[in-house]
């Protein structure tokens, strides 16, 4: 079974605000550059997880007096592991967003400013899993560590 260690967990603070996931994408990112990562999987995991913390902080916890959200990654053989949980309110249907990009075929002005998050996460990770046991979201995902990795590491080398 490959390895699997824990790089970053932080907890927020009770009732978050985007400030808060700011710092937190900051650690995050502090964390991640101490590991050799291909740039695709630094870049993937800034925007899917920033995303995901957007939406917690908009969507599910202003409903509530005591928010929080948690941040966990784990590296392993390939790729870096997340949860991200939250005591918000479910996702509708207690599933995640089908995360279809906006209709684009429209004049300029018409076009839509938000909707492309879901689409994005989506299309940047692997084993997106959403699952509500109460009082608890939790969304599960894969950030594939890129192969452009083991190549650079290949030219260097001289292989």
């Amino acid at each position: 079974m490959p390895a699997v260690t824990e790089l970053f967990q932080k907890t927020s603070s009770p009732d978050p605000s985007l400030e808060e996931v700011r710092e937190t994408m900051l650690q995050l990112g502090s964390t991640l550059s101490q590991h050799a990562l291909g740039d695709t999987a630094r870049t993937s995991t800034e925007i899917v997880v920033t995303e995901v913390l957007n939406n917690i902080v908009e969507h599910a916890l202003p409903t509530t007096n005591s928010g929080w959200f948690s941040v966990t990654c784990w590296r392993q053989a390939g790729c870096l592991r997340f949860e991200i949980a939250d005591n918000g309110i479910s996702m509708p249907h207690n599933q995640l967003p089908a995360g279809l990009p906006p209709n684009i075929d429209t004049e300029l002005q018409d076009l839509p400013e938000g909707g492309w998050g879901w689409s994005l996460v989506r299309s940047l990770t692997q084993d997106l899993n959403y699952q509500r046991v109460e009082p608890v979201n939790t969304v599960q995902f894969v950030i594939p560590d890129a192969p452009e990795t083991a190549l650079e590491d290949e030219m260097q080398n001289g292989a």
